[in-house]
């Protein structure tokens, strides 16, 4: 389960109240990835290589920090929707 405090240190530094807003859940995701490497030899035994990655990751569940909600406030919820991270 995330920390919220240990994931968003910096926070600690401003002077923003913490709020947490509800009872927050564990948070809860998949993720998985492919990765693709093949190297090459050119015609002057040069060698090269390419790479191709992707990786995604699927939030069931995941605890956010709003900033703009209160200037004066950083308040934690439990997102309610879709979260998902693709690179």
């Amino acid at each position: 389960s995330a920390n919220i405090i240990a994931d968003n240190f910096g926070i600690l530094a401003s002077s923003r109240q913490i709020t947490i807003n509800e009872d927050l859940k564990m948070e809860d995701a998949f993720n998985g990835g492919l990765n693709i490497h093949k190297s090459f030899k050119t015609k002057d035994e040069r060698e090269f290589s390419v790479t191709l990655d992707y990786y995604y990751t699927n939030f069931l569940n995941q605890v956010v920090m709003d900033l703009d909600q209160d200037p004066r406030k950083a308040i934690f919820y439990n997102l309610n929707g879709k979260s998902y991270s693709n690179s």
